[in-house]
């Protein structure tokens, strides 16, 4: 998988790295902050979710603006088995807490 991420980055490998380990973990405190807290039910300014939330897009915009990111991560198998399992995750939680808790 990295060695795929490489060919495709070339000399922007490590930065384009170091961006999609920041992001993965600003996803998967998401993760834990919807399996943690009942979302739904939080005032605005106690809820946790929409500042990193709001970082994540902030980050994964500059991020693709300087090494087009998504474009060159088109069908790799980061995106298959570490990308779309954690949105997956995270659509899971948000369902979850907003129309069952």
């Amino acid at each position: 998988m990295f060695s795929e991420l490489k060919k495709r980055f070339g000399n922007d490998y490590r930065k384009a790295l170091v961006y999609l380990i920041i992001s993965e973990l600003l996803l998967w405190s998401l993760v834990v902050y919807f399996m943690m807290n009942d979302v739904s039910s939080l005032p605005l300014h106690k809820n946790l979710a929409i500042p990193i939330f709001g970082i994540f897009l902030l980050y994964t915009y500059i991020a693709n603006r300087k090494w087009r990111v998504y474009q060159r991560m088109k069908n790799t198998l980061f995106r298959y088995w570490v990308e779309f399992p954690t949105i997956l995750l995270i659509i899971a939680f948000a369902v979850v807490d907003l129309f069952f808790m």
